[in-house]
């Protein structure tokens, strides 16, 4: 099992770093379009620890959408754990957002 939790930290780990790499461009000139690269990665990264957290091998990809299909595949977890995890997570990827950077970058 340590090793098994290594694996998840270092993915959400790598999914820190893309997220704060995205936060700096927002907070610069840009180039806005490294944004969404760097948010893209950070998904990527969550969902591939996620499913590591939970035992559900995956195969080497980048698509988000196979990524989510594997992940409700497995059973739930209870709806009070989900939503306290969402919120959070929601919570820290809105913080300290320049929303109008964020804005611009969104529609371009």
């Amino acid at each position: 099992m340590p090793d098994e939790l290594a694996l998840v930290r270092g993915w959400f780990l790598k999914a820190e770093s893309d997220l704060n790499a995205a936060r700096r461009v927002v907070e610069s000139d840009g180039p806005y379009d490294t944004v969404c690269f760097h948010a893209q990665q950070a998904v990527e990264k969550y969902l591939k620890g996620l499913l590591a957290f939970r035992g559900q091998p995956f195969p080497p990809t980048h698509n988000l959408e196979q990524l989510q299909h594997l992940g409700e595949a497995l059973p739930a977890w209870p709806r009070k754990c989900a939503s306290a995890c969402s919120a959070s997570f929601l919570r820290r990827l809105t913080l300290n957002r320049p929303q109008r950077k964020m804005d611009y970058a969104l529609s371009n």
